[in-house]
């Protein structure tokens, strides 16, 4: 049996078999920072008043960048895992 990482291990507890993805919609987002500040990951560069981006591989999925973000720029995407 494969070890899982501990990026894996998260993202199975927090969403039961689902693959989660967050996106940010670069015509919503104003670059205001405040979802790269709460970035626990560090998965969330740009510049400011720029539309940010989000780094996957760095991302653990927990959510904290959709609940700050004032613009409701950041959404949840699901897929079932296969």
């Amino acid at each position: 049996m494969k070890k899982q990482s501990l990026m894996e291990k998260i993202e199975n507890i927090n969403h039961a078999g689902k693959k989660v993805k967050y996106v940010i919609n670069s015509v919503l987002c104003h670059g205001c920072d405040f979802c790269k500040k709460n970035c626990s990951a560090g998965a969330i560069y740009g510049e400011i008043k720029q539309p940010h981006k989000i780094d996957w591989k760095k991302c653990i999925c927990c959510g904290s960048c959709e609940s700050v973000c004032p613009f409701k720029a950041i959404s949840c995407q699901t897929e079932l895992l296969s």
